[in-house]
């Protein structure tokens, strides 16, 4: 079962990693991982921490070395790199039951009621531009469905393993 489809996923090529990209990272697992970039400034917010101003190049390095599939949706929105600093600078972590890394990201964009990536996508159908992959299954068109819980149950996975660590 798929929770949002899309229309054509392209090549990294056709991006221009200058503006807004969505970053789906893991996008064949339940729940996937997301970031977002603006001027080729990468964010994410993450179990262990978060990743602020890192060179979106780098982090495309990173993908391709580690053969991470991974979704790139470029939204026609202007949201300079210094309002998506500030959105993520009232947040330390994901944190069960409260943040997930979604959370600064949909703040940003002015959909703070879209509680997953799907959801965020179809309320944001209209200023998507562009979507590209790498490393995908060829016949993938769409995001695997999952819910709240898996998000939650995952963020408490992840939560207990830095804890025993």
């Amino acid at each position: 079962m798929y929770s949002y489809t899309f229309h054509h996923i392209g090549t990294l090529s056709e991006l221009d990693f200058s503006r807004n990209i969505i970053w789906v990272f893991h996008a064949t697992k339940i729940p996937p991982h997301i970031g977002f970039s603006a001027e080729n400034t990468f964010y994410n917010l993450k179990v262990s921490g978060k990743d602020e101003a890192l060179n979106g190049q780098n982090v495309l390095d990173l993908i391709r070395r580690r053969g991470i599939p991974s979704l790139f949706v470029q939204l026609n929105t202007d949201q300079p790199v210094e309002e998506l600093h500030n959105a993520y600078s009232t947040f330390a972590t994901a944190v069960y039951g409260q943040t997930t890394c979604l959370t600064p990201i949909r703040n940003l964009l002015g959909q703070p009621e879209a509680l997953q990536l799907s959801d965020l996508l179809f309320r944001m159908n209209d200023r998507i531009e562009k979507v590209a992959g790498i490393h995908l299954p060829e016949d993938y068109m769409a995001l695997p469905s999952y819910s709240m819980e898996d998000i939650q149950m995952y963020i408490h996975q992840l939560s207990n393993h830095d804890t025993e660590q």
